[in-house]
């Protein structure tokens, strides 16, 4: 897997959490009474966000102003 970009693979998971009932109803769940969650990624080669809100999970490029959660470290160890 080292060979995929931390944010295809996110955007892989995304796919398929976003075609699932199963992932929508995880995704619901978790974001609870929340607008939504914000999940950023920041490695050595990209930088870039998760948004769950309304049962849907979305890539985005970049660096959000206030995520709620931010991973650190290398591409290969976030994508491995």
């Amino acid at each position: 897997m080292s060979t995929v970009s931390a944010k295809k693979f996110f955007e892989a998971v995304a796919m398929k959490a976003n075609r699932s009932s199963e992932g929508t109803k995880i995704m619901r769940e978790w974001a609870g009474h929340y607008n939504g969650k914000v999940i950023q990624f920041e490695t050595d080669i990209e930088r870039f966000y998760l948004v769950v809100a309304n049962e849907k999970m979305k890539v985005h490029d970049g660096e959000y102003p206030a995520p709620d959660l931010t991973f650190k470290g290398s591409s290969k160890l976030i994508s491995d």
